[in-house]
């Protein structure tokens, strides 16, 4: 843990690890009989076969399933050790640190929020968030170049670029995501919200155009009233009114409520009703 140890006190040898581990793997090991606990009976097992590193591993995801995440990176080491360095394993190990930082992040905000006059969980919060971002991005970047047709990867990239407002970075990624069927859908909503972060609105207007008979209420609400809002908004300032008026209506339709939909949808009725001055032929 050299690289996120605060002082050497902090880094510990790879004899210091194997004995902490020891230690405490011996006391589960003799607090539950053989067949009690799946921890105690994979301790036993590593007692009799130390160099096994599939035990190591089998340990890392107990103890990961059991949200014990410190537990899971030392039995993960463990098994990098003796396979003497392996790129799956350090994967492993790199997933779970971003569970670690993430959950953190998660609780400074949740106490900045219930602190908001108190500038130091804020700032800590918004520490951590950062921290968590940039090491995302990092971990992301290296397995997209390692597994460059790996769509679901370069879909999560794209989504920690646009975080950053990198639509230059961001677009391509989601344009490769968006040919395999599996990812289009969120690929091609988040490619029109980047054109549209990025002043795009010709280009935001064809990817939702693209992606909004793919959408249902059901499956998707949120992604569904979003892209119908914003292809109303798009259509009403190029003067498409027709359009305009049918996206908002799909969005008032299931929520009546969102966002300022109706205003504009009664305002664009008003307007361009038979009635009116500037009335358009019904």
């Amino acid at each position: 843990n050299f690289e996120t140890a605060n002082s050497t006190k902090d880094v510990m040898t790879d004899d210091e690890i194997k004995a902490r581990i020891k230690s405490k793997d011996k006391k589960a090991e003799d607090a539950e009989a053989p067949g009690e606990s799946q921890e105690a009976d994979l301790l036993r097992a590593i007692r009799k076969d130390p160099e096994n590193r599939d035990l190591h591993m089998k340990l890392g995801d107990f103890y990961r399933k059991e949200n014990q995440l410190t537990n899971a990176i030392d039995a993960y080491k463990q098994a990098d050790a003796i396979a003497g360095g392996n790129m799956s394993i350090r994967e492993q190990i790199e997933d779970v640190e971003l569970q670690i930082l993430k959950r953190e992040t998660e609780n400074a905000t949740d106490k900045a929020r219930e602190n908001p006059k108190q500038t130091e969980f804020v700032t800590k919060a918004k520490e951590l968030g950062n921290k968590l971002l940039k090491r995302e991005l990092e971990v992301f970047k290296n397995r997209v170049q390692r597994y460059p047709q790996n769509m679901k990867l370069k879909l999560e990239l794209a989504r920690r670029y646009r975080h950053i407002k990198n639509w230059a970075e961001a677009i391509p990624l989601l344009q490769q995501a968006s040919t395999d069927a599996r990812f289009e859908v969120d690929a091609l909503v988040m490619l029109g919200k980047c054109f549209l972060q990025d002043d795009k609105g010709t280009m935001a207007l064809r990817q939702f155009a693209k992606v909004s008979p793919k959408l249902s209420f059901g499956d998707r609400p949120d992604a569904y009233k979003e892209v119908h809002y914003y292809l109303g908004r798009l259509n009403e300032q190029l003067g498409d009114i027709k359009n305009a008026v049918d996206n908002f209506g799909k969005v008032l339709e299931v929520d009546y409520n969102y966002r300022d939909t109706r205003a504009r949808f009664d305002k664009l009725e008003s307007e361009n009703s038979p009635g009116s001055s500037t009335g358009m032929p019904s």
